[in-house]
């Protein structure tokens, strides 16, 4: 719905490109309606994702043992 604000702004101010926006805006807000939204992953108890390499490693670590960064 942004992107089709903004069009509509564009087009209200006279730029030959607002069409775009606009055109784009309405595609997304179809697609969105028919595409389902992603699942959420959660780790297991006693688990947390790395930040970096989002593999699962104990709560407790201070580096992780796949990458070896610091959490």
């Amino acid at each position: 719905m942004v992107v089709f604000v903004f069009g509509l702004f564009l087009a209200l101010a006279g730029l030959p490109f607002s069409y775009i926006f606009l055109f784009s805006g309405i595609i997304m807000a179809v697609v969105g309606l028919f595409v389902k939204s992603s699942v959420t992953v959660e780790p297991e108890q006693g688990k947390k994702f790395c930040w970096y390499c989002y593999r699962e490693i104990p709560v407790d670590v201070g580096i992780c043992p796949h990458c070896k960064l610091k959490q």
